[in-house]
């Protein structure tokens, strides 16, 4: 995806490894908002949960490569 358009989407991916479970949450926020928050299942709370996220066009004909932010602890 080339440049860093302001209206691109942000889309995050989570991962629990013990559920064998994972949220897809499309559009949380667009890349000028720098921050989102992300509802997950209440039976993954004391798990270690696994995120990606990647960046969408506007006109969602483009994502960027997926990129492993973190693992956390809910």
């Amino acid at each position: 995806m080339a440049g860093n358009n302001p209206l691109d989407m942000a889309n995050i991916i989570c991962y629990n490894k013990t559920t064998d479970q994972a949220v897809l949450d499309l559009a949380v926020a667009d890349r000028e908002a720098a921050t989102f928050t992300v509802e997950l299942p209440d039976i993954w709370v004391g798990g270690n949960i696994h995120c990606w996220m990647y960046f969408s066009s506007p006109d969602d004909m483009t994502n960027s490569i997926s990129q492993y932010v973190n693992v956390v602890q809910l």
